[in-house]
């Protein structure tokens, strides 16, 4: 059962959040590989890419929960 978020499904929803982050990460990794960036820019990135990657790895995290949860509950269905 999906749930309503504003005008998107927790699905699309999360297909654009998915989207974001790996904008967000992309720019940041090219931030961050910059040669004469300077060390305290490159240690902003890098907190930028590693929250990037969190919020990524909580979402495919959501994801699988979400596929457990769906297959328990047909399991549950079929034990009826």
């Amino acid at each position: 059962m999906e749930q309503q978020t504003g005008n998107f499904n927790a699905k699309e929803h999360r297909t654009s959040l998915f989207s974001t982050l790996e904008h967000v990460i992309n720019v940041s990794k090219t931030k961050f590989d910059k040669e004469k960036a300077p060390n305290a820019d490159r240690q902003k990135w890098a907190r930028v890419i590693i929250t990037g990657v969190q919020a990524y790895g909580s979402l495919l995290h959501d994801i699988e929960n979400e596929e457990f949860e769906e297959r328990i509950r047909k399991l549950e269905e079929v034990k009826r």
